[in-house]
């Protein structure tokens, strides 16, 4: 039952945003954006709910190898950390279509943000992390510059958000490098990448890239 909640999450936001752009009568496209958050907030509550407290590792776990000889992979999972921000993005989502009646962009907008957002936060593998991120940066350039009426806001904000992503990029390509020459496997799983036996050093360097990145 609880095998594809992660994705059900997921995807139905995005799903809404595709509908909300090719829909003409706004009236309709609100509807349709709560029905598809309060569904997307009630599996969040659900999954707290459900969560094991008592058991270690990720839950409500997830996998399909997309290209196993490259080590890439869907792969989806909540732990203790990820769970209540996958489900406060949830709330958060359906509280700012119920408070606010933004218009048909932005509610498209709205909700691929939230899509790309739930996607990072449930990411068990660093290159799936970094491409939500990364689709989040478009959505919410379209809210600034509908919000402010300063695309310049906007355009600042993603080239920030572009150029922070290249040195995550190549932080997650050398995690998965090294994974290669020590197990001889390529890889971008988290559970793999944690395994790594790497020098004090490179450690600091690779956090500073993943902080910029974020």
């Amino acid at each position: 039952m609880d095998d594809h909640l992660l994705s059900l999450c997921i995807f139905l936001p995005l799903i809404g945003a595709l509908v909300a752009l090719l829909w003409g009568q706004v009236i309709w496209v609100h509807r349709l954006a709560r029905g598809c958050a309060g569904i997307v907030a009630l599996l969040g509550v659900y999954l707290v709910v459900r969560f094991d407290s008592n058991t270690q590792g990720a839950q409500f776990v997830e996998r399909l190898d997309w290209i196993p000889e490259l080590g890439v992979a869907y792969h989806l999972g909540l732990d203790g950390i990820s769970l209540f921000p996958f489900a406060l993005a949830a709330l958060a989502l359906f509280l700012a279509l119920i408070v606010c009646r933004p218009a048909r962009g932005e509610i498209a907008a709205l909700l691929a943000v939230a899509s790309a957002a739930l996607g990072a936060f449930a990411a068990r593998d660093l290159l799936l992390f970094y491409f939500c991120a990364e689709a989040a940066i478009l959505p919410i350039f379209a809210l600034l510059s509908r919000a402010n009426g300063h695309p310049r806001a906007g355009l600042r904000m993603v080239f920030c958000g572009l150029a922070g992503g290249v040195p995550f990029l190549v932080a997650v390509g050398y995690l998965a490098v090294v994974h290669l020459r020590q197990t001889g496997q390529l890889s971008f799983d988290l559970a793999d990448l944690q395994t790594l036996d790497l020098p004090p050093e490179v450690q600091s360097w690779l956090l500073l890239a993943f902080l910029l990145g974020l």
